[in-house]
């Protein structure tokens, strides 16, 4: 093996952040993905949604086989071997044409996917939450294979995968949906100065979770008051319903300036998540040690407002709210405009500080925190402040 690269056959390396954030307000707070319960109010100053450490294996075995694992520690509900594993695969590269890989990796939706929790890989104090906190999803276990080709300078990279994953989406315990018969295809093209990226995703929801196979059981309960519950209980269900997500990304790079790009759509057979729209633009300007950014982040779905016909209202009250509850679970309706600034202290350490405002409608504010109930927010903005130090070793 030694004969074959001139780099040792096992190798550690690692990174992290160390964040804070802080927010103007006591009623909506941030949060930095859907699985997470930790909410930051104003006054709260906290460490946990930016917050990880992180620990990287790659292993030789030879010219053609290598083996990646690497573990996370982050805010999320569990924090067993299984959760806090987010690669693990064994790598065949039968020549510089071909790379297959088995086991647990990186679930590629993202432009960031590879990266997005190695903080010192990118300008920001963290990834735009509107695209990347409404996937919490870190992996998916299965296969995938790549094709790598160079035509007149630009080179094409054709990957497709086949797997599962399991992903929160609570914020108040652990309540995974799980994901089965997941293909995806990516085609890249990139230069030295720029890069573009189309991918699409189709997966099929194994089950309910539970928190909407009981609402689903109440509504069928309710026929003798809701003659068409049956029909909408079908359509609420996510049991063994498909799910597509389809997106775009790029950068261009034109020193000093680097734009960055991403915009997707998600739809699935569900009407709990029947469509969304999102993505972020970036400006980045790099100046030696220093990068400044000017991003604007969007999420779009629309609310749902209870309009079916049912023989007693007040009777049904409760279930009702329960509907419009589970109905805007995912109504994302959000813009984020952001301004930060990166100061690279050493090649392996990064300060970074960002400011984010966020305009929100009421049910369409699903990914940020809050004590009240969705269907009773109001419009409204929030200010918040991210610091965090990332490094890697």
């Amino acid at each position: 093996m030694a004969n074959n690269s001139d780099r040792d056959w096992l190798q550690l390396s690692g990174f992290g952040t160390l964040g804070i954030t802080e927010t103007d307000s006591e009623t909506i707070g941030f949060r930095n993905d859907f699985s997470q319960n930790q909410i930051v109010y104003e006054g709260d100053y906290s460490t946990a949604p930016l917050s990880n450490l992180g620990l990287q294996m790659d292993a030789l075995i030879n010219s053609e086989w290598d083996a990646v694992a690497q573990w996370v520690y982050r805010e999320q509900d569990k924090h067993d071997l299984d959760a806090l594993t987010t690669m693990a695969f064994i790598r065949y590269s039968p020549s510089a044409n071909w790379q297959f890989r088995a086991g647990r990796t990186a679930i590629d939706l993202f432009h960031l996917s590879e990266y997005r929790d190695v903080g010192i890989a990118y300008t920001w104090a963290k990834v735009p939450t509107e695209v990347y906190g409404f996937v919490p999803s870190r992996h998916i276990d299965g296969v995938d294979a790549q094709l790598f080709k160079d035509y007149n300078g630009v080179n094409f990279t054709l990957k497709g995968y086949y797997g599962e994953f399991e992903s929160d989406f609570t914020s108040s315990g652990y309540d995974p949906i799980s994901f089965k018969d997941i293909t995806g295809v990516r085609l890249t093209a990139e230069t030295f100065d720029w890069s573009i990226s189309l991918r699409h995703t189709q997966a099929r929801v194994e089950s309910n979770n539970q928190t909407i196979q009981f609402v689903v059981d109440e509504i069928i309960n309710a026929e003798p008051l809701w003659p068409d519950s049956p029909e909408f209980a079908d359509k609420l269900s996510m049991d063994d319903k498909s799910l597509n997500y389809s997106s775009l990304s790029g950068q261009y790079n034109f020193s000093p300036f680097l734009v960055m790009g991403e915009f997707a759509y998600i739809s699935s057979q569900s009407s709990v998540l029947e469509s969304v729209r999102n993505g972020y633009l970036s400006v980045i300007y790099q100046s030696d040690a220093h990068s400044f950014h000017l991003t604007q982040s969007f999420t779009d779905s629309t609310a749902y407002y209870f309009d079916e016909f049912v023989l007693s209202p007040q009777l049904l009250a409760p279930l009702i709210d329960a509907v419009e509850r589970q109905l805007n679970a995912f109504a994302t309706d959000q813009i984020t405009r952001s301004i930060g600034w990166r100061f690279d202290v050493t090649p392996s350490v990064a300060v970074k500080v960002q400011w984010d405002n966020t305009e929100y409608k009421g049910r369409g504010s699903s990914l940020l925190g809050s004590e009240l109930i969705l269907t009773e927010r109001a419009n409204g903005s929030l200010n918040s402040v991210h610091a965090t130090v990332s490094f890697s070793f």
